[in-house]
């Protein structure tokens, strides 16, 4: 399993594709996927008072659905802490043995470790979100939040199946 490899496509509004090469924790083709992805370069999500950062030897374990408005992201540091979630609203999820690859629709979650969120980077939709998407990415968002707790515990719980998967892929 080391060795194999993932790849993770997103294709941006603007249309750029970001391609990132991940390590499979568990593939369902066409259904679902859950990835691995040591971080090499560390960054932040910051909105207003909210700040969660993402050090470099940190690591994601990501979750993408074909049939979900969304992918999720739980981030731990170099040792396993929880340091947060990153949900990402999407359409067009596609799982092969090769790749997902998924169209970003802009529009973010970020979430603190003790449930605290915001939702980001509403400023760089190009109309109202009410709008945008004929209002799937507000649907999207509306149900997200209203099931978040729950939704981050299942996250967490599946994510810590994975514990001896990770340990061994994970050596910044």
């Amino acid at each position: 399993m080391k060795n194999e490899v993932m790849l993770e496509r997103s294709i941006k509004y603007n249309g750029k594709t970001v391609t990132l090469a991940c390590r499979p924790l568990f593939v369902a083709y066409h259904q679902s996927a859950i990835l691995f992805h040591a971080i090499t370069i560390p960054f932040e999500m910051k909105k207003e008072d909210f700040l969660l950062k993402i050090p470099k030897g940190s690591y994601t374990i990501a979750f993408y659905w074909k049939s979900k408005p969304y992918n999720i992201y739980l981030f731990k540091d170099y040792n396993h802490q929880l340091l947060g979630f990153y949900i990402n609203i999407v359409k067009n999820t596609s799982i092969d043995h090769q790749s997902v690859t998924f169209q970003d629709l802009i529009m973010d979650i970020a979430v603190m470790p003790n449930g605290e969120y915001t939702i980001l980077d509403e400023e760089e939709l190009p109309c109202s979100l009410d709008e945008y998407e004929n209002g799937t990415v507000k649907q999207a968002l509306l149900e997200l939040q209203s099931s978040l707790p729950s939704l981050i515990n299942k996250i967490k719980f599946e994510a810590s199946t994975f514990k001896d998967s990770i340990e061994k892929l994970h050596d910044p």
